[in-house]
């Protein structure tokens, strides 16, 4: 006698059974993750931009902090931009003057302080330096450091300088607090490419021509489009500002004048 058997179904082959991609959906899942990507990437960087100009500006801060201090010890003056010379030719700038720089904080080179003449190296840690300037991170380091340079990311005005070559204007070696007007619209210091800036530097074509490599007296537009930088003023506040707030002659000269030269 025969019997008939009854297969019931596979139930496991019929569920993970599927059919394999055709070539048009293949594209089609290629083409969204291609746009995803395009429309995520500008709202990253646009982000990255954000981080860079938010720590540069906790940057400024502190060296503003730093120099109300030097100004509290020594008799209410600013650190100078140019002080006088300490061998020659050889100034003592406010990058490499040691007093200052033990206030701030920064790292500095053991073998390049020297207490007689109140110096040091312009070598510091990176976490003092702007991180969108990417010359004095990298580029801009020259054997034998390797510490970022403190004087390729910010830079002070050289406009009154009282010593060397760029001596001009007022002649002042070091400003005294009490006798700044408007000291809340005075440049202190700011991006730059050099450890000084001169106003018609300030023009962001220089900028947009050499980019984030050494310009002499260039302020470094970083934040913004190669339109904005950031800039601490002398009552210890932080902005940033576009070109055409920044470009005026009372940012950079005439710091003991009430008046203020909105000329470039």
């Amino acid at each position: 006698m025969l019997y008939s058997v009854k297969r019931e179904p596979n139930f496991f082959i019929a569920r993970t059974t599927r059919p394999n991609f055709t070539l048009i959906e293949l594209l089609v899942v290629i083409s969204i993750i291609v746009i995803l990507a395009a429309m995520l990437l500008p709202a990253l960087n646009k982000s990255r931009e954000s981080a860079r100009r938010i720590k540069c500006v906790g940057i400024l801060k502190q060296y503003g902090t730093a120099s109300l201090m030097y100004a509290g010890t020594y008799d209410d003056f600013w650190v100078p931009g140019q002080g006088a010379p300490y061998t020659g030719t050889n100034y003592l700038w406010w990058a490499n003057n040691l007093a200052w720089r033990r206030m701030l904080g920064s790292t500095i080179v053991g073998w390049t302080a020297n207490e007689n003449y109140n110096l040091c190296g312009v070598q510091t840690s990176r976490d003092m330096i702007c991180p969108a300037a990417t010359h004095a991170l990298g580029r801009g380091i020259v054997a034998p450091h390797t510490l970022p340079s403190i004087s390729n990311s910010y830079g002070v005005s050289r406009e009154d300088f009282a010593l060397g070559v760029w001596a001009k204007n007022d002649k002042i070696s070091a400003y005294k607090l009490t006798r700044l007007r408007h000291a809340s619209k005075r440049l202190a210091f700011a991006d730059a490419l050099d450890f000084a800036i001169s106003c018609d530097r300030a023009n962001p074509a220089y900028y947009k021509l050499s980019g984030e490599a050494y310009s002499s007296t260039t302020l470094a537009y970083r934040h913004g489009n190669m339109d904005r930088a950031n800039v601490a003023f002398f009552d210890g506040h932080v902005e940033n500002l576009r070109s055409e707030e920044l470009w005026r002659k009372y940012r950079f000269t005439g710091f003991y004048n009430s008046t203020l030269d909105e000329s470039r």
